[in-house]
C-alpha cells in the first residue's frame, strides 16, 4: 500500500486519506515524512486539551510553552478548533492558572502576524471560559484580561462561528470579556453563549455582524 500511495500525487493521495478513519489515518501517518505530511494537511478538525492532558507528560516542567503553538502548527488546512478537554475527562473542562504559560505563548503566536492572522483558515471556534484561581495568585482581574486577551487574540475576519462554553458556576464572563471577539470577527455568521451566570447580566453588541444569521 505503502508503494502505491508514493506513486501517487500528493492531491490524489489527501483525497484518498479523507475516506479512512481516525486510527488508519494515524498509522498511516508513521509510514514515512510525506505520507505523514499529506495526512496533516486533511485534517480539518482538532481539539486543544490544556496542557496538563498530554500524554507522556509527568511534570509540567517536562511542557515546552509553546506546545499549544506546535499542536496547532502541524495542521495547515483546520477549519475547526475546540480549545477544552472532551467531557469524560471528569472534573475540568476548561484552562486554569495551570495553562496560563501555554496560553500567552499561544497568543503571542496568534498576534505575530497581522497581515494573515495563524488562524485565517478557522471558520469554526469553540472556547472554554479561563477559570480563576486565587490559590495559585491568578485571581479574578488576571483571569478576566486573559479570557479577553485570548478571545481578542482567536478572533480574525475570516471567522464564521463562536461558542463560548462557561460551564462554572462562579462564571467571570461579561461582555467587556467577550466582546473582542465580535468586534473583531465581522463576517461572524453564529454566535453560541452557554454558561451559568449567577450574578450579573452579559451585554455584548451585534453591530459588527452584518452576515450574523444565528444567535444562541
Amino acid at each position: 500500500m505503502t508503494y502505491s500511495l508514493n506513486s501517487l500525487s500528493n492531491t490524489l493521495t489527501a483525497k484518498i486519506i479523507e475516506y479512512l478513519d481516525s486510527k488508519t489515518k494515524r498509522e498511516l501517518s508513521m509510514v514515512d515524512r510525506r505520507t505523514r505530511a499529506v495526512v496533516l494537511e486533511t485534517v480539518r478538525s482538532i481539539r486543544v486539551f490544556p496542557a496538563k492532558y498530554f500524554p507522556h507528560r509527568t511534570h509540567s516542567s517536562d511542557i515546552p510553552q509553546d506546545i499549544l503553538v506546535r499542536v496547532i502548527c502541524r495542521y495547515p488546512t483546520l477549519e475547526r478548533i475546540i480549545f477544552g478537554p472532551p467531557k469524560h475527562i471528569y472534573g475540568c473542562h476548561e484552562f486554569t492558572s495551570q495553562e496560563v504559560p501555554y496560553l500567552k505563548s499561544l497568543i503571542s503566536y496568534l498576534e505575530s502576524s497581522p497581515e494573515k492572522h495563524p488562524l485565517s483558515s478557522v471558520k469554526k471556534i469553540e472556547f472554554r471560559e479561563i477559570t480563576k484561581d486565587s490559590f495559585e495568585g491568578f485571581g479574578k482581574k488576571k483571569a478576566k484580561e486573559l479570557n479577553n486577551h485570548f478571545l481578542s487574540a482567536i478572533s480574525h475576519k475570516d471567522l464564521e462561528k463562536v461558542a463560548i462554553r462557561a460551564d462554572n458556576i462562579s462564571s467571570i464572563l461579561t461582555g467587556a470579556e467577550i466582546q473582542p471577539v465580535l468586534t473583531n470577527s465581522p463576517n461572524l455568521k453564529t454566535f453560541e453563549f452557554n454558561g451559568f451566570q449567577s450574578d450579573q447580566i452579559v451585554t455584548i453588541s451585534f453591530a459588527s455582524q452584518p452576515e450574523l444569521t444565528k444567535v444562541k
